[in-house]
């Protein structure tokens, strides 16, 4: 048992062949056409389609499915005969979903890809190269026009029942389209210019114009993007206001997928590339043989895999790396009182292994265990994750606090938000406190140091706590704030990149 006067929560990680996965070619991509388009329904993990044709031109279109995590994909569509290339591809869910190419040619499946119907999409159109949804009801498709007074951009909110053209700003030939969050999008096309849109698509404006060929974007939220183009990729931090340049050899950059912890891939011709701290810095993730594939698209599965489609069927396949995280609920509890873990980690986890220093029971092997803990003191807990191979393990230091709680009501843990988050300068608290009622606010980074200190005390009428954080380097912090009422409450808060 440990002094209770120790505050200090130490995150300590240990991983064993945890982060070694590369790109592999998966078993069987069930053809030798271009694979333009890919995508994975959310919420699973097994099911997963690809679009493309035959050569670069228009030519004997072809859709392929995954049922197995993608190891193995088999030709769905066409049945027989041949069909109008395809360039995209958006599954809603695991039957319902859409694809376009060529020749004005727009799909739609409800029976997961057993059989499709042409539906009206937009009109004038040469042929569509991206789509993508939302959420079950919205979504956008991209198309290459046949004039240059359309709009080359179309938008759907009732599931893609029906779709109406754009109002303004896409007269342009679009490349690629993607959502930033339920109201922004962005996309790239001809003339190197970046456009933004804040109302679902219906009205566009030139966010960025750095010339040349833009073929590719990806946001993983409303503040972080990447941009895929000829020898050049292009991130932003700040929705779209300013943007860091990264140079390469010379490959254009189609395949782009971005995620919110600062982690972004775009693959191009053989290679792709990868970035951890929000595009400060690109490094190669894989370098492919000369004339190896030219890639397209990059997307991730539910549970963190990731795959990049290319020319000659090729899909190559990168196991998300087994990473232990999780949370506790409350960490400050009375003698006697339980708390409820909850796994948080990432990767194809199939088994869990905890550690509950004083706790009972004292071990357990269930993904989110209900511990007791009958002693006062204040505890570490530990959790081992694999997938039957590789293995990761994280310990909280301190991070169970039990107190004898006599004559004491019991706690209320304090709730509070956190806006933005990711943030660049300025973090806005809000929380709900009493008239009196005294805060303490922390911020630590990962190791344990505190960065950031903040006390005070409730007005009654909501609080909104603002601290300027401008000053910490880009990366990943734990915020605790505790209450004379009640015990600690942890939030994990993202600083971007300035």
């Amino acid at each position: 048992m440990k002094k209770l006067f120790t505050f200090l929560i130490t995150i300590i990680l240990i991983g064993g062949n945890a982060f070694a996965q590369t790109w592999e070619p998966v078993n069987n991509s069930g053809t030798s056409f271009i694979l333009y388009g890919l995508s994975f329904p959310s919420n699973q993990n097994d099911i997963g389609f690809a679009c493309g044709m035959r050569y670069t031109y228009d030519a004997d279109g072809v859709i392929v499915k995954t049922i197995d995590g993608g190891d193995n994909w088999t030709k769905i569509w066409p049945a027989s005969g041949t069909i109008s290339g395809l360039e995209g591809i958006w599954f809603i869910n695991e039957q319902l979903g859409f694809a376009g190419g060529w020749n004005n040619y727009f799909i739609k499946t409800t029976d997961g890809g057993a059989s499709w119907t042409e539906v009206s999409c937009g009109t004038n159109v040469f042929y569509y190269v991206d789509v993508v949804f939302r959420d079950e009801n919205n979504g956008v498709a991209a198309a290459m026009m046949e004039g240059e007074t359309d709009e080359a951009i179309f938008i759907t909110s009732d599931g893609g029942d029906t779709w109406i053209p754009a109002t303004s700003g896409t007269q342009v030939d679009i490349q690629s389209v993607c959502y930033a969050d339920d109201n922004t999008l962005f996309a790239v096309g001809t003339g190197g210019k970046v456009y933004k849109s804040i109302d679902g698509g219906h009205n566009w404006t030139v966010q960025y114009s750095p010339g040349g060929t833009l073929v590719g974007v990806d946001f993983a939220n409303a503040s972080f993007g990447v941009v895929g183009a000829e020898e050049y990729i292009y991130t932003t931090v700040d929705g779209g206001e300013t943007w860091n340049t990264t140079q390469t050899g010379y490959e254009f950059f189609f395949g782009v997928k971005a995620f919110e912890n600062g982690t972004a891939y775009v693959a191009g011709d053989d290679n792709i590339y990868m970035t951890t701290d929000f595009g400060e810095t690109f490094l190669p993730d894989h370098q492919g043989a000369y004339g190896e594939a030219t890639f397209y698209r990059v997307r991730s599965t539910s549970n963190g895999n990731l795959f990049a489609s290319g020319s000659g069927g090729t899909i190559l396949r990168k196991t998300a790396p087994i990473i232990a995280d999780f949370t506790a609920n409350p960490t400050t509890v009375c003698k006697d009182a339980s708390v409820a873990f909850t796994d948080m980690s990432s990767g194809n986890v199939t088994l869990w292994n905890w550690t509950f220093e004083g706790g009972n029971p004292a071990t357990s092997t269930a993904q989110n265990p209900v511990v007791t803990y009958n002693e006062t003191g204040i505890y570490d807990v530990t959790l081992e994750v694999s997938d039957g191979i590789n293995f990761h393990s994280i310990t909280a230091t301190d991070m169970i606090t039990v107190d004898d709680c006599t004559g004491i009501t019991e706690n209320r843990l304090p709730v509070f938000t956190l806006y933005p988050n990711p943030g660049v300068d300025l973090l806005n608290i809000g929380l709900q406190l009493t008239k009196g009622e005294a805060y303490t606010i922390v911020i630590r980074n990962l190791p344990g140091q505190t960065v950031s200190y903040r006390q005070g005390r409730g007005s009654g009428n909501g609080e909104i706590v603002q601290l300027n954080v401008a000053e910490l380097p880009a990366g990943s912090y734990i915020i605790g704030i505790t209450t004379t009422s009640g015990g600690t409450s942890f939030r994990k808060y993202i600083v971007a990149k300035k």
